[in-house]
């Protein structure tokens, strides 16, 4: 588990604060000690810079930008919201050797469901399961394909909800949708697993 980071704001009293008692009444060496201090504290406020305003999750604007150099995706016109969700995908796609795990947490970024799923269909060929129908972006299966390992086909996502292996006679309301090619959504609960494949 990674340790939180504590950013000080003013080193200097930090420090005199932990000098012993001895060496509170020295005036040299206070003296010294506060210079030393007070240029710990211009690192200390560079990183703080770096940490917040370079880091993917709270960078706006240029830096995020530049992240998108780095990782070879331009902005074209999307606000920082869903470019830094185009960021994390990018970013997944560049590292990503197609294992499921990453398949469910590119899957997770790009449609903000919380719960989601991978079906794998023999041979080489898989479909996802989500449940956010309220964030379906319009090139999910491209960008899922991308991230998918070599030979693998992305054959289509499922919008669902919270019960995913259900019907229309289902008392509880159950059901699932699909995605078209032109992006729209469908019902697709009568042959849900009747597709070509």
């Amino acid at each position: 588990m990674a340790k939180e980071i504590i950013f000080y704001n003013d080193v200097e009293v930090d420090t005199s604060n932990l000098l012993v008692q001895q060496f509170k009444t020295k005036e040299n060496f206070i003296q010294f000690i506060q210079a030393l201090a007070s240029e710990c504290q211009v690192l200390e406020d560079v990183f703080k810079e770096l940490y917040f305003e370079r880091w993917l999750e709270t960078c706006i604007g240029a830096q995020l930008d530049r992240i998108g150099e780095i990782v070879g995706l331009s902005r074209n016109g999307e606000t920082d919201d869903d470019y830094r969700i185009d960021l994390k995908l990018q970013i997944l796609i560049n590292a990503s050797k197609g294992e499921p795990e990453i398949l469910i947490t590119a899957l997770k970024i790009f449609t903000r469901s919380t719960h989601v799923i991978i079906y794998e269909f023999f041979p080489g060929k898989c479909a996802g399961y989500f449940d956010n129908f309220l964030h379906y972006p319009a090139n999910l299966d491209v960008k899922m394909q991308q991230i998918c390992a070599g030979g693998v086909k992305w054959l289509f996502s499922i919008i669902g909800n919270e019960y995913p292996f259900t019907c229309d006679e289902d008392p509880l309301g159950g059901g699932f949708a699909g995605i078209d090619s032109m992006g729209n959504i469908v019902d697709i609960d009568a042959g849900m697993f009747s597709y070509a494949f």
